[in-house]
């Protein structure tokens, strides 16, 4: 039976004409057969790993550099350790036998042997080879899931332990909410409580989705921003009637999880907006910065204070302010981004966060150059 895979063969013999014997009769079973008529010249033709063959035949008896030399070599250097090396000789007796094994050797044939008993060896070492390398590389690859389960794990750990502090903090401010509550007429107590709720349920909402495993089983794409913050601003717009917003030309592309983009949009321009009150007006940009893209959202609202950018920063609560922009920090960083904030002057905040750019994104720089000019 033929080969199928077209199996390379580095063939070692310092007698040209059984080198050509050996040759003639294998390239029937579509070998990719090389030839080498001494150990130097073998060595010449593997290179620093330029050919690595799937099975050597090597001659025992060679002047200079014998066979077991060669091995002893092949054996020694990483690149071609793995190689099946089956020993051809005419020596016969047991301690040759022993000696061909132990400097690595996978076979020994005895000469002279019938070709049909080689290309059955040939066949089982190969074969015997392939099953060696796709158990390594499930080993390997089952080694790289458990990393990256226990990775997600304390991920997922993480979470757990910020969603808790954060609900703590959701329940903790409503308890003064629930407390004025009797001190509001009964027509007005429902809408406030309802309010409150309502609120609340959006929180607990943002906190499922981070904490929902589904939401990790994401591939990174390049992000359409327009097309992901456009139904984040129709919600926003239909909550907050007095909302304006100003958004930039054209959009640069950015390589993230879509999923998490949009989660990251909707919470930064919910606290933008809360932040500022009505009359409202948010001004988003985006520009390259090196070879990432700085998304920027800029409110007329009263300017933070250092100690309150720390506490968003950080994961604290303030008065009056809360802390939603932990969990877009989160996600932003998830995407090996960058958050942060910024505040000029007595009025307007700048929240931003820096994302890698897409690999193709010099084509939407060049359209954003142009509007620029």
């Amino acid at each position: 039976m033929k080969q199928t895979g077209k199996d390379t063969l580095l063939i070692i013999d310092d007698m040209p004409h059984h080198l050509k014997l050996l040759q003639h009769y294998l390239q029937q079973y579509d070998f990719n057969i090389r030839l080498a008529d001494s150990g130097s010249m073998a060595f010449e033709i593997l290179g620093n790993g330029a050919f690595k063959p799937d099975l050597i035949l090597l001659d025992a008896i060679m002047p200079e550099m014998d066979g077991y030399e060669v091995c002893r070599s092949l054996k020694s250097n990483p690149q071609t350790a793995d190689i099946p090396v089956i020993f051809m000789t005419s020596l016969w007796e047991m301690n040759d036998k022993i000696s061909a094994f132990s400097v690595g050797a996978s076979d020994f044939l005895t000469k002279p042997f019938p070709p049909e008993e080689l290309v059955a060896r040939m066949t089982v070492h190969l074969e015997l080879n392939r099953t060696k390398q796709r158990l390594t590389q499930e080993i390997v690859t089952r080694e790289n899931n458990h990393q990256q389960l226990y990775t997600l794990g304390q991920e997922l750990e993480t979470v757990a332990r910020l969603v808790g502090q954060h609900l703590q903090h959701k329940i903790n401010a409503l308890q003064p909410t629930l407390e004025k509550l009797s001190t509001i007429q009964a027509t007005d107590r429902h809408k406030e409580l309802k309010r409150v709720f309502q609120e609340f349920e959006a929180k607990v909402d943002d906190l499922s989705f981070i904490s929902n495993s589904d939401s990790w089983k994401l591939e990174k794409q390049r992000l359409n921003m327009q097309e992901i913050i456009s139904p984040v601003l129709s919600k926003l717009t239909a909550k907050y009637p007095y909302l304006k917003v100003t958004l930039p030309k054209t959009w640069l592309n950015a390589e993230a999880y879509v999923l998490w983009i949009e989660k990251i949009w909707e919470m930064l321009l919910t606290f933008a907006i809360q932040q500022t009150g009505k009359n409202c007006q948010l001004y988003i940009t985006n520009e390259l910065i090196d070879s990432s893209i700085r998304f920027s959202v800029k409110n007329n609202g009263a300017a933070l204070t250092k100690t309150q950018i720390a506490a968003l920063l950080s994961n604290r609560e303030q008065p009056n302010i809360g802390n939603d922009l932990f969990l877009v920090r989160y996600l932003v960083e998830r995407c090996n981004g960058e958050f942060g904030i910024e505040t000029k002057g007595l009025i307007g905040n700048i929240f931003y966060f820096i994302l890698p750019a897409s690999l193709d994104f010099g084509n939407t720089y060049n359209r954003y150059l142009s509007l620029a000019l």
